[in-house]
């Protein structure tokens, strides 16, 4: 996928990196995906959908690794607190908390 937009920056004239044409594929690849997720009829095909999706613009487009960890661990165990830990009072609380502050560090 780096060669396309490789090819595509030396097109324009090598003024636009090749970075900067993926992260607006990446925006711009979101509408058209929009329609299709509106006329998904299942809320299981939907998350699906947007996993897919997301999955796909990270690694094969951006080439995030790290930052797709990231996100699948910290949402693996923000479910896991707020399934297993419902009993306590101030779990929504320290879900955020813990959430925020992995932002913060990583």
């Amino acid at each position: 996928m780096d060669h396309l937009f490789t090819k595509l920056s030396l097109q324009l004239g090598g003024n636009v990196s090749p970075d900067h044409l993926k992260l607006a594929f990446s925006i711009l690849s979101t509408y058209p995906c929009a329609v299709l997720f509106k006329h998904l009829n299942s809320t299981n095909v939907k998350h699906v959908f947007s996993i897919l999706y997301t999955t796909f613009i990270m690694l094969s487009v951006l080439k995030l690794y790290d930052g797709f960890i990231h996100i699948a661990t910290i949402s693996t165990i923000s479910y896991l607190l707020m399934k297993y830990c419902r009993h306590h009072p101030k779990i929504a609380w320290i879900n955020f908390t813990l959430v925020m502050a992995s932002m913060a560090v990583w």
